[in-house]
């Protein structure tokens, strides 16, 4: 029988998608309604499944990673999103990397933007292991 720990966590934060690179004009064409002086806002979901292992250590690392994120712009508070658009995919790649920099490897990730739009990620061998 495999059975997995499912946790999920909470946090609200902020955004805009911008390439520095670009003139406003390929910005706004590309980013619509997301490209903005202030950005926008998003609660998400981070669900992640897990091999049952101590429950308590991998709650106490999403808590980090909770409060890292929660209600912060990420444009500002996270170096990454300085260089890269903190779109839902590389806010889901930048959820498994602080993971597993603190050593814990979901066997699945995934992001919730909205209840009809989210992104998965399978760390180790792809959805069908």
């Amino acid at each position: 029988m495999n059975a997995s720990l499912v946790l999920r966590t909470q946090f609200s934060c902020a955004h805009f998608y911008k390439v520095d690179s670009w003139s406003e004009e390929q910005n706004r064409e590309q980013f619509g309604k997301c490209f903005t002086e202030f950005g926008h806002g998003h609660d998400y979901v981070l669900e992640t499944s897990w091999t049952l292992e101590s429950e308590d250590r991998v709650r106490g690392v999403l808590s980090v990673l909770r409060d890292t994120l929660d209600h912060q712009h990420l444009n500002f508070a996270i170096h990454e999103f300085q260089i890269k658009v903190p779109t839902t995919e590389n806010l889901a790649l930048f959820c498994l990397s602080f993971l597993s920099k603190r050593g814990e490897k979901p066997n699945h990730l995934r992001l919730f933007e909205r209840n009809n739009l989210w992104v998965e990620v399978w760390p180790q061998n792809g959805p069908c292991t």
